[in-house]
């Protein structure tokens, strides 16, 4: 992950506490940076993306939030005489946070799924709107 992105949910915690929240309440995530973009790609099989998909961003933090729910279909358990053999589908909610640098132009993120995967797109200001601005100093 690039020095510019931080994965908010590694930060101020514990070695162990980091590597159960990635297995509990997160969703994996792909972290892309280029010249002029950052790119989070995420599997969002089964999530109805209207209702129980969020996507974030605390301005004043910089701090973008991405949080879903996979719900059960409440019909599969219909009748007292289902007994379930083998069950390896997950369901519940995660969350994952992730600070963006200074220069991310979050005005411009924009987000869509296809196929069941979530691409977040947020671009960043180029390398001249992210000069220096030196402050003269007079000399009394």
């Amino acid at each position: 992950m690039s020095a510019d992105v931080e994965d908010e949910s590694a930060r101020h915690k514990s070695p162990l506490a980091q590597i159960f929240s990635t297995l509990i309440g997160r969703s994996a995530m792909d972290v892309e940076e280029t010249a002029s973009s950052i790119t989070f790609t995420a599997d969002v099989p089964g999530i109805d993306v209207e209702n129980n998909l969020s996507i974030e961003v605390n301005v004043p933090t910089n701090v973008l939030t991405i949080r879903g729910e996979r719900v059960e279909d409440a019909g599969s358990d219909v009748g007292s005489d289902v007994h379930k053999h083998k069950r390896e589908r997950h369901f519940g909610s995660f969350m994952n946070k992730f600070t963006l640098p200074p220069h991310a132009i979050v005005e411009e993120i924009s987000a869509n799924v296809k196929n069941g995967v979530l691409k977040i797109v947020v671009p960043k200001a180029s390398a001249a709107a992210q000069t220096v601005k030196r402050i003269p100093v007079d000399v009394a």
